[in-house]
């Protein structure tokens, strides 16, 4: 337990998946005075089967995020790679059986499109070209071709990652559907003030206002090289930094850095060929989802006219 005693755990837990509009969604209820959630999202603490080379929150540093908000009416905590994992559903009810559980779930190519695009950002990835990458699954599978700072090789199976009807269903069944919401992107991004004002509601807050724009846009790095060494810096150069860096920049360059390696703007888009070979791959994944949730997911099938940002 935390060095103050033990923490009320949360009321409710946003678990995925990626890439689907959970940052805006955390970042909505994070403003909300009703809702304390920590500030660093996606921090894992549950999901022991998952494989973090890079960090994994101790139980005194996940009560620790949780600690500031023992007061809150409404307290969260948020991680995308726990609807991936397969454990993580059962660790969280045995922590907080009473707990709520939110969703959300965007066209499967179109997410591990922009997964893809964030692996490249944060050194998970080094095969820019995202067709190859899905490609590489079967040698990655094997232990080849991982990039050597991959910190979530796990990851790297991009297409197991994205099917969604087992990962659902494990929440389902595990906390009921009267506690589980699934929101479907395509909802969220067309009324992000319903979709967010909703789940204010259903989690016992108040409604909440919601500004339109663009959270957690689509992000490229200027230089990849200098990205991998700034994300995750050999152990005697963080060290040696620390020691002759000023106190006060202690923790503030490396992201300034980073900040300053990156630029924003929409993806390359995502070839026809891919995107219906990926599309055909988890059809019958979809079909699943659709009746697993009783609702039509149809447009999932047709090819988008461009990637979403």
């Amino acid at each position: 337990m935390g060095k103050h005693g033990p923490v009320r755990q949360p009321d409710f837990f946003v678990v995925g998946a990626p890439k689907s509009g959970t940052t805006a969604l955390h970042t909505h209820l994070l403003a909300h005075p009703d809702f304390h959630l920590p500030d660093r999202k996606d921090a894992p603490y549950f999901g022991s089967d998952l494989e973090f080379r890079r960090w994994r929150l101790s139980r005194a540093e996940y009560e620790d995020d949780l600690r500031p908000g023992v007061h809150a009416r409404i307290l969260g905590h948020s991680c995308v790679w726990y609807l991936y994992s397969r454990r993580a559903a059962e660790e969280i009810h045995a922590a907080a059986p009473e707990a709520r559980i939110v969703i959300m779930l965007r066209n499967p190519v179109d997410m591990l499109h922009a997964q893809h695009s964030q692996f490249l950002y944060n050194g998970n990835e080094d095969i820019a070209d995202f067709g190859a990458a899905i490609e590489a699954e079967p040698d990655r599978r094997r232990g080849r071709r991982v990039p050597r700072r991959a910190h979530f090789v796990q990851g790297l199976q991009y297409v197991d990652t994205a099917r969604y009807a087992e990962q659902v269903g494990r929440y389902l069944r595990t906390f009921g559907r009267d506690r589980v919401r699934v929101i479907i992107y395509d909802d969220f991004r067309s009324d992000p003030a319903a979709a967010v004002g909703e789940t204010a509601r259903w989690l016992g807050g108040s409604d909440i206002p919601v500004a339109g724009g663009v959270v957690n846009a689509n992000k490229r790095v200027r230089s990849r090289r200098l990205q991998a060494f700034l994300m995750a810096p050999p152990p005697a150069v963080e060290r040696a930094a620390h020691a002759l860096m000023p106190r006060s920049l202690h923790g503030k360059l490396a992201p300034w850095l980073i900040g300053r390696n990156v630029t924003r703007g929409p993806r390359e888009p995502l070839p026809a060929e891919v995107r219906g070979r990926l599309g055909d791959e988890l059809a019958g994944d979809v079909a699943r989802l659709e009746e697993l949730l009783e609702r039509d997911l149809s447009a999932w099938r047709v090819p988008a006219e461009r990637a979403a940002a």
